[in-house]
């Protein structure tokens, strides 16, 4: 009888309910952040997609980009990859389009804007780099922030944006930071449906 229990108990073991329980490791830790990960990134487009859709519908932008309609969208997605410090996977000749480098030009400008602006979302983009930083150089080396070309760009602005931000990495309260932005994310999907 006891053995069967046991093993009950260790085929539970790998159920969500018996997870709860057990200490999570790094590895476990950094394989929930990937998946945070994308979905902080998609907030932060979001987020920064309708402050731009905000912005350039006053009439002084709507004039200016008149002839670009849908600039707010590839600003959004410029600034995104600056402050995640994220390469630009689109081909060469795309990159040509006068309005990618209209974008490539202001984005750290309205990066400053937008994390100077409004206190949680620099501090929610700030706790995200954090917490990749982690995890980057627990599987890459210390060195990590140093010597990876990414991980000096996360670094410069951790260092441009992060000393405001007070919160050390914990991945139990980025995951409560998280599902605070979706329900912002939630919310807005909401309103955007009911217009």
């Amino acid at each position: 009888m006891l053995r069967t229990l046991s093993k009950i108990i260790k085929s539970l073991q790998n159920t969500p309910m018996f997870n709860f329980f057990r200490r999570k490791t790094i590895i476990d830790n950094a394989k929930d952040f990937e998946d945070q990960y994308k979905i902080a990134k998609i907030i932060i487009f979001e987020y920064l997609y309708v402050w731009f859709e905000q912005i350039f519908a006053t009439p002084e932008w709507k004039n200016i980009f008149a002839d670009k309609p849908n600039m707010h969208r590839e600003m959004a997605a410029e600034v995104m990859r600056y402050l995640l410090a994220l390469e630009d996977a689109r081909n060469n000749q795309d990159l040509q389009d006068e309005a990618i480098i209209l974008t490539k030009k202001y984005a750290e400008k309205w990066a400053d804007d937008a994390m100077n602006i409004d206190k949680d979302f620099r501090d929610f983009v700030i706790y995200t780099l954090r917490m990749d930083s982690v995890f980057n150089q627990y599987f890459n080396g210390t060195d990590w922030p140093l010597n990876d070309p990414r991980g000096k760009k996360v670094f410069a602005i951790m260092m441009k944006y992060g000393g405001e931000v007070k919160e050390s990495p914990d991945p139990k309260k980025y995951e409560k930071l998280l599902r605070k932005w979706m329900l912002w994310s939630d919310t807005v999907n909401i309103i955007k449906k009911s217009r």
